[in-house]
């Protein structure tokens, strides 16, 4: 009964580890998405700020 026990307690300890490491890669993996989508968000507002700057220049018909 005690190897059994001792066997479940090493596979749960493993399972463990394996989900704390799959935490910390998606943790991480958000992160640099947080991080592209940041940028690429500025970039579109730069690009609309300059679109709109473009607008009001053109002459009303």
């Amino acid at each position: 009964m005690s190897e059994d026990y001792a066997g479940k307690y090493a596979e749960q300890e493993a399972n463990d580890h394996l989900l704390r490491q799959m935490d910390r890669y998606v943790d991480e993996h958000l992160d640099h998405v947080s991080t592209y989508m940041m940028g690429v968000r500025r970039q579109l507002e730069r690009e609309q700020e300059e679109l709109i700057g473009e607008r009001s220049r053109l002459r009303w018909e």
